[in-house]
């Protein structure tokens, strides 16, 4: 019995200790749980997120725990990347036609036709008739009138344009010599592109066809011209009447002619040399020439002369006849700085100075 009531109060002891070990285990959870929470670590300048420090945990749910309000970066950016789909969406939904930007189709709004070439200025050269072309967008006709009459030799082509899908006709006219010398209207021969659709058409600027042609004779030919070395020199050159304007060159010797600093040719086609020289001087002709053909002056000789020039003064000699002196001085100079040169005019003055006393020999040559 005494050992029994021993075993009783062993197990007592052991409850009792268990129950104090318990209450003190909650004691401290609670103390921790009431205690002021502990800071988080200060996060360095580079690292800082401007939606807080939560935004930087990928464990962090945004439905339990939201990212404080941000204006400047949720907002804003967010709202704006957004808005650029959207705008991206409604650009999609709007069915626009395209329209020429350099090269490249863009949409448009406009559902009339829109031209992507228009018809320039064309030549008939000799029985080679001039071709116009015109191109348009949106079109379901393109054709020519010339003098307002419609061109029955105008062709039409269509295809759709492979990126924007958009139809695209061409149109060709061929207009012949024989059209031209046939034409007695009181204004130019003229031709004009029209783009027809049911939303209605347009035209496009007249285009003027003209017979190239280039007269034979210059209005103006350059003639021979002679010039002091140093000083400008101009050979003056109009060319023959013509259709188109002709471009002006000219040939030295029979060949093309470079320009340079000092040797250019003005708007007007003359022939510029500011500067001559003993090299510029040779035979220049005129070239004029267009589409319809070449015409070459005559050629022009260009000459640059240099008047003579007196040397300096030798120094002072004795005079003398046939070997002996007879008194007095002399001295001379030539007319060799520089020597006259293709027609330039020679030294004015005397070539030799004597003194009083310089006795003049019997044959009236001193030595």
């Amino acid at each position: 019995m005494a050992r029994g009531g021993s075993v009783l109060l062993v197990l007592w002891v052991v409850v009792v200790a268990a129950d104090g070990k318990h209450d003190a285990v909650n004691t401290t959870e609670v103390e921790r749980s009431t205690a002021a929470p502990t800071p988080p670590l200060p996060l360095r300048p580079e690292y800082a997120h401007p939606a807080g420090v939560e935004a930087l945990d990928p464990y962090n749910s945004e439905k339990n725990n939201p990212p404080p309000h941000h204006r400047d970066y949720l907002e804003e950016d967010y709202d704006h990347e957004s808005n650029k789909e959207d705008d991206h969406e409604n650009r999609d939904d709007v069915d626009e036609l395209p329209s020429l930007s350099g090269d490249h189709l863009q949409s448009s709004t406009d559902d009339l036709p829109m031209f992507l070439q228009e018809p320039q200025h064309a030549f008939v050269v000799r029985n080679k008739p001039a071709t116009l072309r015109c191109r348009a967008a949106n079109a379901l006709q393109v054709y020519f009138k010339c003098n307002d009459v419609r061109s029955v030799a105008s062709t039409q082509f269509e295809f759709v344009d492979p990126q924007s899908g958009v139809r695209i006709v061409e149109a060709e006219c061929n207009v012949t010599r024989d059209q031209l010398e046939e034409y007695f209207g009181e204004d130019r021969f003229t031709c004009t592109c029209f783009a027809w659709s049911s939303r209605g058409d347009i035209r496009s600027q007249p285009a003027v066809v003209e017979l190239a042609y280039l007269k034979k004779q210059f209005a103006i030919s350059p003639t021979a011209t002679s010039v002091e070395a140093g000083v400008a020199a101009t050979l003056r050159c109009s060319p023959p009447p013509a259709a188109p304007t002709p471009r002006i060159s000219w040939l030295k010797h029979g060949a093309p002619l470079q320009q340079d600093h000092n040797v250019l040719i003005s708007a007007e086609g003359n022939l510029l040399i500011s500067r001559a020289t003993l090299q510029d001087m040779g035979n220049y002709s005129c070239v004029a020439e267009n589409i319809a053909g070449k015409r070459v002056s005559e050629p022009a000789l260009l000459t640059v002369y240099v008047n003579g020039g007196w040397s300096s003064w030798s120094p002072w000699s004795p005079c003398r006849c046939a070997g002996r002196a007879t008194g007095g001085q002399r001295r001379t100079r030539t007319c060799t700085e520089p020597y006259p040169l293709n027609g330039g005019a020679h030294c004015q003055g005397q070539a030799v100075q004597r003194t009083a006393d310089c006795v003049p020999c019997q044959s009236g040559k001193l030595n």
